[in-house]
């Protein structure tokens, strides 16, 4: 009997030791566990305290302005931009209506945008958009305002991002002015071009009309050569008139173009005579041609718009030349 018994505490202690040895290492796997779960939580709770902290400076040094409201449109927080810019102490704000920073006019469809946010996302968030919005005193200038909705637990919030567009819209403004005013000058121009070419024809065709009768006349060859130059430099002149007066007729909206069927050959025979003078004091001549298997040969046009084309062309192949 002695034997047996000793024989079971012999096992029961060494079963003991396992045991206790078991909860050891379990309690120091637990405490390893948690001093390094503690660790990494720590470590990560200072990333994000440095985090917040790194966005919250950013958001108070930034020139634009951060505003956080409620689902019911009542400030939650402000960054010192809002007090700069609409003149209130961040106090005054808190716990207001957002759309005390809103032009009165606009304030009612503002409100009624974030009444429905519990049945649809508002019409206002995640949308750019500008407006005009009231400082403590009064004052009115443009912003651009730009919403986010964001959770915090169960509440929904909204950040608005307000940025002052004084200087664009002003800016804005004084191009819209100055291209009404190049508008009115521009128009006043080809208003005044049309007029002033219209008073420089009538003297020309007499000269031109006089210079032709002139030629009917019996002249000698110094006379009749001084005559045609006459001639044909008034009309060198009436066709560059002409051409000013088309550009004013363009600006203004009242070019008119009358196409018919012109035939090429009595047009050529016509302007010829009007470039010899200018032609012979280049030391050139010109002359024409026409193929004997084509009669005649017509094409679809402004008879004086071609007849101006014409001229210029010759006119300034003469001058490369």
């Amino acid at each position: 009997m002695g034997i047996v018994t000793e024989t079971e505490v012999s096992e029961v202690y060494k079963l003991y030791r396992s045991l206790l040895f078991s909860v050891i290492v379990s309690i120091v796997f637990i405490i390893f566990m948690t001093a390094f779960g503690t660790y990494f939580y720590r470590r990560s709770t200072q990333q994000r305290i440095v985090s917040l902290q790194q966005r919250d400076a950013i958001i108070k040094q930034t020139d634009d302005g951060f505003v956080t409201i409620d689902d019911r449109g009542k400030i939650t927080m402000v960054n010192p931009a809002i007090s700069l810019l609409f003149g209130y102490r961040e106090a005054e704000l808190i716990g207001q209506p957002v759309s005390i920073l809103i032009d009165e006019d606009q304030r009612h469809k503002h409100d009624n945008y974030l009444k429905q946010a519990d049945i649809h996302e508002p019409k206002i968030v995640h949308r750019t958009r500008s407006l005009s919005a009231t400082r403590k005193d009064g004052s009115q200038f443009p912003i651009e305002l730009n919403i986010s909705p964001m959770l915090f637990g169960h509440r929904k919030f909204y950040i608005g991002v307000i940025r002052d567009i004084s200087e664009r819209y002003q800016y804005q403004q004084e191009l819209i002015r100055a291209m009404k005013q190049a508008e009115h000058a521009n128009q006043a121009k080809s208003e005044f071009l049309a007029k002033m070419s219209h008073e420089l024809r009538t003297p020309l065709n007499a000269i031109i009309g006089f210079s032709q009768l002139l030629l009917m006349d019996k002249l000698n060859d110094d006379q009749r050569e001084s005559v045609s130059m006459i001639e044909s430099s008034g009309n060198h002149l009436l066709s560059l008139i002409n051409e000013v007066l088309d550009l004013s007729r363009i600006e203004s909206g009242h070019m008119s173009v009358s196409v018919e069927d012109v035939e090429l050959k009595p047009l050529i025979d016509h302007i010829l005579p009007f470039i010899h003078t200018q032609l012979k004091a280049l030391n050139l001549s010109i002359t024409e041609s026409y193929p004997r298997q084509v009669p005649s040969l017509f094409v679809r046009a402004d008879h004086i718009k071609l007849k101006q084309v014409l001229l210029n062309l010759i006119i300034q192949c003469g001058k490369i030349q």
